[in-house]
């Protein structure tokens, strides 16, 4: 980032009196007067591409179909600050993530007052990710949470109001990190069995088929390890089945029939009958 490097820069400098003196500002003076940054997000295209800023803003707006108004202002080749009139938009947004523009992935983060734009690191995204051939045993939303956390920080489990996530998967969704490479999967010993658990994330679009880091894409991966250069097999490590196919809406998955009971019953609750 270019306040690491300005920093490092400054390390080198024999700097002045007047630039050694420091000015000090009044926090409240500069944070509690103006709440517009509540309205604002920073995103940040990885691609080492040039990104066309109208394209863009028009893409992004139809994509997310807002109900108020949002302004783009270009802070870099890659990076845009979006302001939106209505936090609900705002809010929308930043649940509805990943998103992505030209299949790059637009890193988000919440605009903090007291930082400068060019310190933010962008080095987490969230994203739903499928634990498949779990033991029904553990598919559970305490489980999610301790075996998910093996992934990255868990922001949520997809379970019944009873705590269970009975389906063909279970779905966490995870802070991932973007430096590091995406997880596979994990053995999982329950009792005297051992299970390998194989990892899908939904939405998920470009990376790197070498090395599986999202943050760039393999034509010229200079992360992998150098025991694998010139290993063919070693560019089989990751590829497009990471990618899991979104939530399945199919109405047999959470309605309950019989018993007296409305086919409309979830979790627990039941919804009236419109017809």
């Amino acid at each position: 980032m270019e306040a690491e490097d300005l920093a490092t820069q400054w390390e080198r400098f024999h700097l002045s009196k007047e630039e050694i003196s420091c000015f000090h500002a009044n926090p409240k003076q500069y944070t509690e007067e103006d709440a517009r940054g509540k309205h604002c997000i920073v995103g940040k295209a990885l691609t080492e591409k040039s990104v066309n800023s109208e394209g863009f803003r028009v893409t992004m707006s139809q994509i997310w179909k807002l109900d108020g108004w949002v302004t783009f202002k270009e802070l870099g080749e890659q990076c845009f600050l979006m302001e939106f009139q209505k936090m609900v938009d705002k809010d929308r947004v930043l649940s509805g993530r990943p998103w992505f523009f030209d299949r790059h992935l637009l890193t988000m983060m919440e605009v903090d007052e007291t930082v400068s734009i060019h310190a933010l690191q962008f080095h987490f995204e969230p994203f739903w990710v499928q634990l498949h051939n779990l033991p029904l045993a553990t598919m559970t939303e305490d489980f999610g949470q301790q075996f998910g956390g093996s992934i990255g920080h868990v922001i949520r489990v997809e379970a019944e109001a009873d705590g269970r996530a009975w389906g063909r998967c279970l779905r966490v969704r995870v802070a991932v990190d973007l430096l590091k490479p995406l997880l596979r999967g994990k053995w999982l010993k329950l009792g005297e069995q051992q299970h390998c658990i194989s990892f899908k994330y939904e939405r998920l679009q470009s990376f790197c088929f070498k090395c599986g880091v999202l943050s760039h894409k393999g034509r010229n991966c200079a992360r992998l390890r150098a025991e694998q250069q010139g290993d063919e097999q070693a560019s089989h490590q990751f590829g497009p089945w990471l990618r899991g196919q979104p939530r399945n809406t199919n109405i047999f998955d959470r309605r309950r029939f019989g018993g007296g009971g409305n086919g409309n019953q979830r979790g627990g609750e039941q919804k009236e009958d419109s017809g």
